[in-house]
């Protein structure tokens, strides 16, 4: 093993070396302790060539800790191609609450971290201006994978902002499959996850129990944050967001997005589950299940059973271009709250209980379900006129809820006023798989385009991977409306 003075000698050398080699092919490495751990991630960072450390089952104790410009860290800071593997995240745990002000792992640019079938848990970083949040992994400007694992109970704190109370990533890509962000909290943007910029794909994966904690700054994305431009891109698939929470309903002032948050960039959600979610504020709580401020396509999803003090039950359109293809918004509550509100004035304090779509926004709806949502003020849809296309849906209440200039064809495709019978949402263990079901008889099979017809809000397949297919045997094949296909 390398000692410390050893180790600077042979990065002085790496340094000075135009074509520094350590070695071919990737570096294997078995570690069963902490300190075997610290000591074959200093080595990965002298390497030119990847570094693959197998850790051994059981709970490893970060007990000191690494600087960086970025903030304090459990484990060296990731500035070359690392993989952490363990035996499976119920086996494999990296615990880092002995640190009390640090994160797990901290990636820079040129770093390349993958873990897969691990547990992090107990990083409660106290974030700067620099350090900025990440309470289990910060990605600045470099690449993270997380496969099979389980980051649960991290937390990142600091006035008036924190960002991501498991994962911040600012720049680069981020990639997370068949994982799960459980229970963690950020002070105040992001309870598991906050995006600042770069690429981020989840796949299969379960944001449950995160929250946003309010300062004075406010709380915004109870599961996931995402503050970009028109190079941010968020992929979201065959996942479920759920029982997040943005916000207190005392002591504080205005919280957006119990769920998912988009202030600026480009979200894309398919065959994912919304679910559960709420958005408390003394003053406001909008979009329990989505707010939107950006570029947001919903495809072949499930938003259900969120709840907003104020405004957007299920999603609030404040200044976004949203497009909402197969989707269903049932049971979702808006329940007017607003600390600002005048009684007596003729205006809505809040309301929506599906969607609320502010004046500069606009909606496109296509073979979609808004009904059976709660509010005083538009229970279905309320607010500014829809602005966008509306075809092949159905609002069950569509009362306050008025559509834009729309092409005569178009508008007699909608079914307004109709209970769509749809049963009560399913309860799955697997991520993305909670929807509801229509009933026999309901007026939402076979009700989309007919085959040949304008087909761009019906896909080859439902939330749940099921064909689109003729529902009702008239021989005429036609899909139904909203995220799931009777079969």
């Amino acid at each position: 093993m390398l000692t410390q003075i050893s180790r600077l000698i042979l990065l002085a050398v790496l340094t000075a070396s135009a074509h520094p080699v350590l070695g071919a092919g990737t570096q294997t490495i078995e570690v069963r302790s902490v300190e075997a751990l610290v000591a074959a991630m200093q080595d990965a960072q002298l390497r030119t060539t990847p570094t693959s450390i197998h850790v051994h089952p059981g709970t490893y104790n970060l007990v000191t800790w690494f600087e960086s410009p970025y903030g304090r860290s459990g484990l060296p800071a990731v500035q070359t191609p690392v993989t952490l593997v363990g035996d499976g995240r119920d086996t494999t745990t990296l615990n880092a609450r002995a640190i009390r002000d640090g994160r797990h792992l901290t990636v820079v640019a040129g770093g390349r971290l993958t873990l897969r079938g691990m547990t992090l848990t107990g990083g409660g970083l106290v974030a700067d201006d620099t350090s900025l949040g990440g309470g289990a992994i910060a990605n600045f400007g470099g690449r993270v994978t997380l496969t099979d694992s389980r980051l649960i109970a991290n937390a990142t704190f600091h006035y008036p902002t924190a960002y991501g109370g498991a994962i911040l990533t600012t720049g680069g890509r981020l990639d997370i499959v068949d994982s799960e962000l459980v229970d963690n909290e950020g002070f105040s943007d992001g309870g598991a996850i906050a995006v600042l910029g770069g690429r981020v794909n989840l796949r299969r994966v379960f944001l449950t129990g995160n929250k946003a904690e309010p300062t004075d700054h406010d709380a915004s994305g109870g599961a996931l944050y995402i503050r970009g431009n028109a190079d941010t891109h968020v992929y979201i698939a065959q996942s479920t967001i759920s029982n997040n929470i943005a916000g207190e309903d005392v002591g504080y002032g205005d919280s957006e997005g119990g769920g998912v948050v988009l202030w600026g960039g480009n979200l894309v959600i398919e065959n994912s589950s919304v679910i559960g979610n709420k958005v408390l504020g003394l003053q406001t709580g909008d979009g329990a299940g989505l707010f939107v401020n950006g570029q947001a396509t919903i495809r072949n999803s499930t938003f259900a059973n969120n709840i907003a003090t104020t405004a957007g039950g299920g999603i609030f359109n404040r200044a976004g271009n949203l497009k909402l293809f197969g989707v269903t918004l049932s049971r979702n509550t808006a329940l007017s709250q607003h600390t600002d509100c005048d009684p007596d004035s003729d205006g809505p304090c809040g309301g929506g209980g599906g969607l609320w779509n502010a004046a500069s926004a606009t909606v496109v709806l296509n073979h979609s379900v808004v009904a059976l949502n709660t509010a005083d003020y538009g229970p279905d849809c309320a607010a500014s006129p829809l602005g966008g296309l509306a075809l092949y849906s159905l609002v069950g209440d569509s009362t306050d809820c008025t559509f834009g200039p729309q092409n005569p064809k178009a508008l007699r495709t909608l079914l307004l006023d109709l209970d769509p019978q749809l049963e009560d949402l399913s309860d799955s263990t697997s991520p993305g798989r909670s929807v509801s079901f229509p009933y026999t008889g309901s007026p939402l099979i076979d009700a989309g385009a007919p085959a040949g017809a304008q087909r761009t809000g019906c896909w080859p397949g439902d939330q749940l991977g099921a064909p689109r297919r003729d529902g009702d045997g008239d021989g005429i094949n036609r899909c139904d409306i909203g995220a799931v296909e009777v079969q």
